[in-house]
């Protein structure tokens, strides 16, 4: 323990080993002989001097950032450590909401130090660090309501007994906000927990599909693009199409879900789904139906409701496996409005691969990406038992009596749904519909994997207006 200390820059005296993760979606690891190709960070992979770290930022106006801080008691007591925040200043003005800081609260799903995992993300003032073991604070820098410019800000880490860090934040604010005019759409599937603030908590970290009814009225209020609207029957079509008029939705602000998880192949076997959109296609042909194909769907599947479908949700096999057809199955559902869904709640809610962050890159007219679910309405969100993490009752803010309580997933969401985004101005400036349209390889690999800098800069030189 004390050697690895050494080894990233510690000195005999030293009691706190104090460093910055690279990225803070890869999490921090109790697992004293972690390295990079572990699960998560142990121990900072840059040999380390002094008792400041620097973080640098470009980002736009309204815009969020995080950074992860790990920290290695090297002592064999326990060390309380005060976090004290200067917020962000410029030009002698402060601004005191621009920078959060929470702990990083460990969750068990094993019995083991390799099984307990960094998941929520606490309000505290303090942290405390175990006995030769590890803990993390969590950094969030907020540009909102900020003008374009340069700023600094400070966290001061001190205990008593122990050496003082400082950590750093510049950040420069380019002169623009996020705003695409087709902004990608990420559907949690399950609606937030009651109240205001989990409903400003939920538009904030990018979700913008709202599940049944909203009012156009609401839809402008929280800045919902997207309503799914469910229909389970056939019998009652014409009261269900003047229900959702009355909400005062315009036909480009809602599609219909008809039931759910076609798998059917043939028609006897689809009869339920297709009675149900043939009657509302009655009533209002202009409403746009949709399906979503589940994992035991199949290419007669597609072929068969492709006549009735306005708007398609394929389950996740349908789209980025080569098997099963989907080459075909893409002939069908690439030319409409689609985007893809997945039924796993945690992992691969890292809004990576895939996730959030490549629709704008998928082809024909992917709009976004749905997951079930944002919040398993059946089971508690605070229990930490083993099911918790492997199949996660919650990947978003959860219930306390103070609000909304984030997780390390929902800060991630939020992320890469900012980074879409400007993937997709980058695409809007180019005025293309698709990104099949756009030919040039540099270009493809700035919308489909660039960073939050490489995309901000681009922005910057050709500018954000189509």
């Amino acid at each position: 323990y004390k050697n690895r200390a050494k080894q990233a820059g510690a000195k005999s005296s030293d009691k706190l080993l104090v460093w910055l993760q690279e990225t803070p979606f890869r999490r921090l690891s109790q697992e004293v002989w972690a390295d990079k190709i572990s699960v998560g960070d142990s121990w900072p992979y840059k040999y380390l001097s002094g008792n400041t770290r620097t973080k640098e930022f470009l980002m736009t106006q309204d815009m969020c950032k995080a950074v992860s801080v790990g920290i290695r008691n090297l002592t064999d007591k326990p060390v309380k450590l005060n976090i004290d925040i200067e917020p962000l200043k410029r030009a002698g003005r402060s601004y005191p909401d621009s920078i959060q800081c929470r702990v990083q609260s460990f969750i068990p799903y094993g019995v083991d130090r390799q099984k307990w995992t960094p998941f929520f993300l606490l309000r505290r003032p303090y942290v405390y660090v175990p006995p030769l073991n590890i803990a993390g604070i969590w950094i969030t820098v907020n540009t909102k309501s900020m003008p374009a410019g340069e700023y600094t800000g400070n966290i001061k880490i001190s205990g008593t007994g122990v050496e003082k860090y400082n950590i750093v934040l510049k950040v420069r604010v380019a002169n623009f906000r996020i705003e695409p005019k087709n902004p990608v759409l990420v559907d949690g599937w399950t609606k937030p927990h009651e109240g205001e603030s989990y409903l400003k908590d939920f538009v904030e970290h990018g979700m913008n599909v709202w599940q049944r009814d909203i009012t156009k009225e609401e839809m402008k209020k929280w800045g919902i693009k997207q309503a799914h609207i469910s229909a389970w029957s056939a019998d009652k079509a014409k009261e269900f199409v003047e229900h959702v008029k009355s909400l005062g939705l315009d036909y480009n602000d809602y599609f219909v879900g008809i039931l759910d998880e076609p798998g059917g192949k043939t028609e006897t076997e689809l009869k339920r789904f297709i009675d149900i959109a043939k009657a509302i296609k009655q009533v209002d042909p202009k409403v746009r139906i949709s399906f979503n194909p589940g994992e035991s769907a199949a290419l007669p599947t597609f072929q068969i409701l492709a006549p009735y479908c306005d708007f398609w949700i394929p389950y996740s096999l349908h789209v980025f496996s080569p098997y099963y057809d989907n080459s075909k199955k893409k002939e069908i559902y690439l030319n409409k409005p689609w985007m893809w869904y997945t039924t796993p709640c945690l992992w691969d809610k890292v809004a990576r691969d895939p996730g959030i962050r490549i629709a704008p890159s998928q082809p024909g007219n992917c709009v976004g990406v749905a997951f079930f679910a944002l919040n398993y309405p059946w089971r508690d969100q605070w229990d930490t038992a083993y099911e918790h993490i492997p199949d996660a009752s919650t990947m978003g803010a959860v219930i306390s009596r103070h609000g909304p309580v984030s997780s390390i997933i929902w800060e991630e969401i939020r992320e890469a749904a900012q980074t879409a985004n400007l993937a997709m101005m980058v695409r809007e400036k180019l005025k293309v519909k698709t990104f099949d349209e756009v030919k040039d390889p540099e270009i493809q690999k700035l919308i489909k994997e660039g960073t939050d800098r490489d995309l901000i800069q681009w922005l910057e030189k050709y500018g954000v207006n189509s």
